[in-house]
């Protein structure tokens, strides 16, 4: 059913605003012109000869007719903004501006405000009858003004008569389509409610939400089933109880059944609920016969929602620390790579990072976020891999209070609702078991989550980066990863060089590492690594990439703070060896040097490491091939093994 709408404009230009407004928003309205009591007139006369089902007017006279008309009437009242813009003109073409306003007991303008934002000085005037009009114009015109600025035509009018420039403060359009978007919530408020009102006494015990009436001394006169347990009261022998005696109100609500004003879709908080609140005050004519409030839980509200999840995150770390900046490489892979990323953070697609353990991934993950639209919103990382299935799942959706043995009272979030707005970070998501890869790829899909024992659906608004060092592909063709789930996380990829691909990186990155470390350790060292160092580390393949590199730079930073210290005795043979033994341990396939040590060991003594076989065979001919300068046949007697074997050796080796 359409909604019919009365104005009653105030001034001309009024009448034309408000039917291009009602053009545009496709609003049937009856327009009618008139002011004040004419005003009271005029509404009546709407409602009785075209049936409309809400007034709309402007300052005194919408004010006027919302005190004598028993209709919903939404009053259009000047702003701030609108004063300000009026002055600034009044500004320019004069030097003393006279503002002429009907009086109310509550004066409602910042004119001081005003004042000092422009640097004018406003000669304040107010009226009670139209009548006052004249007197008060021609007083400010003998004390030197030479421009009135009013609310209303009619004070326009007179001042042209004496000759005084005049400029309207009118309406404008936004101000007007919140008027009629009001009425529309209004009456449709209203329209659901008397329908509701015909099943009231049958529905009040079921309904999913909550109602209370109180009197006009706040006294209870009905409590339904829903707000009993919304406000966790057990007994329902509420009725003719002061509402204070009874509940323990937030301020918010306090004001509203305070100050009896009619509240729309405002949310408040109910025992850790989110709420959203329409009240509804009743009145006979001017008198105030009570307040009917109605409250129903609710999910998600953005504006709120976010607010509270930004409090959230400062205190549990919900952000991302890195940038672009802290990838530290000038090889072209990475350089390259990091362009590219940049490209991707500005558009709002999922984003699958894949690279081996240690190359950065959630730094990568975290740099995109920072440099996303996202930016201010939290940054939440969750390890796949790290979590049983069944904590997973209840980590990734949340669950409500009871869901299951040891569930937390009050239930408990999801990362996906804590990530609200902001970028989830789904880490090694190649290892989730298919099942919960369903109820993963819905999530995503649909933008939407259901808590474990939940039976609400909450919406959310996330960006999904994911990361890996599994073959997806090759997991795809064996079934053990969903097909639709690879595509959704996969709008776009980046892979991360490994470190032995960008070798030329290392020694940027150990200068960056020792300078964090510095800080993280006080040392206040000028520790650098030597040439020789960088010489060996340079020939190993770095499996664990740069998380390896890390606790390389550890061990030498200590060992080496350690070596200064006077009352410290290191063994050089043990610092090395505790120093490279990482490095060199069980890596068969790179091609090593002995560290020159012979310095510490007498001529009878070679340093091995660790590992296969082989390893250890390979190091003891290579260790004597350098000590006796490739002297094949020393070699041979020193081992005790024949020319010929030593050559099989090697030639086995070069192949």
């Amino acid at each position: 059913m359409d909604i019919k709408i009365g104005v009653v404009a105030t001034y001309k230009n009024f009448t034309k605003l408000a039917e291009n407004v009602s053009k545009k928003m496709d609003a049937e309205t009856i327009i009618d012109f008139g002011t004040l009591n004419d005003g009271i007139v005029l509404g009546e006369k709407l409602i009785s000869e075209y049936s409309v089902d809400a007034l709309i007017s402007r300052g005194k006279t919408g004010r006027l007719i919302e005190k004598n008309i028993d209709k919903p009437v939404i009053v259009v009242e000047i702003t701030n903004f609108d004063l300000i813009k009026a002055f600034n003109k009044a500004k320019n073409m004069g030097k003393k501006i006279l503002f002429i306003d009907a009086y109310r007991d509550k004066y409602y303008y910042q004119i001081d405000v005003v004042q000092e934002i422009l640097k004018i000085k406003v000669d304040v005037k107010t009226f009670k009858e139209l009548d006052e009009i004249p007197i008060l114009l021609e007083e400010g015109y003998r004390n030197g003004n030479d421009i009135v600025v009013a609310t209303a035509e009619c004070v326009i009018a007179k001042a042209r008569k004496i000759n005084l420039n005049g400029i309207m403060i009118e309406t404008t359009e936004e101000d007007f389509e919140e008027a009629i978007m009001r009425v529309r919530s209004i009456v449709n408020l209203n329209r659901k409610e008397a329908k509701n009102a015909k099943l009231f006494n049958t529905m009040l015990g079921n309904v999913d939400e909550g109602i209370i009436i109180i009197d006009s001394f706040d006294n209870v006169k009905m409590f339904n089933k829903y707000a009993l347990d919304m406000f966790n009261i057990k007994s329902d022998n509420v009725i003719d109880k002061n509402i204070y005696s009874i509940i323990q109100l937030s301020q918010n609500l306090i004001d509203i059944v305070n100050n009896r004003i009619e509240t729309i879709g405002e949310v408040i908080h109910i025992n850790n609920y989110e709420v959203v609140i329409n009240t509804i005050p009743m009145f006979i004519g001017e008198n105030y016969l009570g307040l009917y409030i109605k409250l129903q839980k609710i999910v998600k509200m953005k504006e709120i929602e976010s607010k509270v999840r930004k409090n959230l995150h400062k205190d549990k770390g919900f952000y991302a620390k890195a940038t672009f900046d802290d990838i530290i490489g000038k090889s072209e892979s990475i350089s390259m790579l990091k362009e590219e990323a940049k490209i991707f953070s500005k558009f709002d697609v999922a984003v699958l990072i894949i690279g081996e353990s240690g190359t950065g991934k959630e730094l990568f993950a975290q740099s995109i976020h920072n440099e996303s639209r996202r930016k201010k919103e939290p940054f939440v990382a969750i390890n796949c891999a790290a979590l049983s299935e069944s904590l997973l799942e209840s980590e990734l959706f949340g669950y409500d209070e009871g869901a299951f043995t040891g569930a937390k009272k009050g239930g408990k979030m999801g990362v996906f609702e804590l990530a609200h707005l902001g970028t989830l970070f789904l880490d090694e998501i190649g290892d989730i078991s298919l099942a919960l890869q369903a109820k993963l790829l819905r999530s995503i899909q649909e933008k939407e989550v259901m808590r474990i024992g939940g039976n609400s659906i909450i919406p959310i608004d996330v960006r999904i980066i994911c990361a890996t060092n599994r073959n997806l592909k090759e997991k795809l063709t064996k079934g053990e990863f969903r097909e639709d789930l690879y595509h959704r996380i996969n709008a776009v990829e980046i892979i991360i060089p490994p470190l032995r691909t960008r070798k030329e990186d290392i020694p940027l990155i150990v200068n960056h590492l020792i300078k964090i470390k510095n800080n993280k350790y006080n040392l206040n060292s000028d520790i650098v690594i030597e040439d020789w160092i960088y010489n060996e580390i340079l020939k190993y393949n770095w499996p664990g990439n740069v998380r390896e590199l890390e606790h390389f730079v550890d061990k030498y930073m200590i060992l080496s703070v350690s070596s200064r210290d006077e009352n410290t005795s290191i063994d050089m043979k043990l610092f090395y060896k505790l120093l490279l033994n990482d490095i060199i341990y069980g890596n068969n396939n790179i091609e090593y040097n002995n560290i020159n040590i012979k310095e510490q060991l007498s001529d009878n003594e070679i340093t091995i490491t660790l590992g296969p076989m082989d390893y250890i065979k390979n190091q003891i001919i290579d260790e004597c091939l350098e000590r006796y300068e490739g002297n094949k046949t020393k070699v041979s007697e020193i081992l005790g093994i024949s020319r010929t074997n030593l050559w099989r050796n090697l030639r086995e080796r070069i192949e």
